[in-house]
């Protein structure tokens, strides 16, 4: 059994892995957030949200990743590969719910930060550390995006 289920992980990690190389073309789009405009890389596919922004360097400050799925649910993050830190912005049905602030990346050996929405969100912002508070998002402001 636990062979099988070996397997099946290292086939799950290929056909990610796989799926993340193959030079997909990144979609862009224009967020607005609160008072905020921020250029946003869309990650609306399982190998985009799963690479995220694991393994860059940085972060231009008026830009984000943005985590687009069907339909509202409790989201789980986890700062595997990360650089730098990161608040996290859950948003449902074009209101924000709630925000996780100042997310340090792991140091040499460390465990990764695990991140859990507690509400239902149907999409979530990745930004850089200190964004939320120095624009004043609060949950029930307005997040709207428009694709390019």
């Amino acid at each position: 059994m636990l062979k099988i289920f070996i397997v099946i992980l290292i086939l799950l990690g290929m056909g990610t892995y796989f799926m993340i190389s193959r030079g997909e073309p990144r979609q862009q789009g224009n967020f607005q957030i609160g008072g905020a405009v921020l250029s946003v890389e869309i990650a609306d596919n399982f190998a985009k949200q799963y690479q995220g922004l694991s393994g860059r360097e940085t972060l231009c400050q008026a830009c984000g990743m943005l985590f687009v799925y069907d339909k509202p649910k409790i989201q789980n993050f986890v700062m595997r590969g990360m650089k730098f830190p990161l608040d996290f912005v859950f948003i449902s049905q074009g209101r924000i719910v709630e925000s996780v602030e100042s997310v340090a990346p792991p140091k040499s050996g460390e465990t990764p930060a695990y991140i859990n929405s507690t509400t239902p969100a149907d999409m979530v912002l990745e930004v850089n550390a200190g964004f939320v508070s120095k624009n004043k998002i609060t949950t029930g402001d307005e997040a709207r995006l428009d694709r390019e």
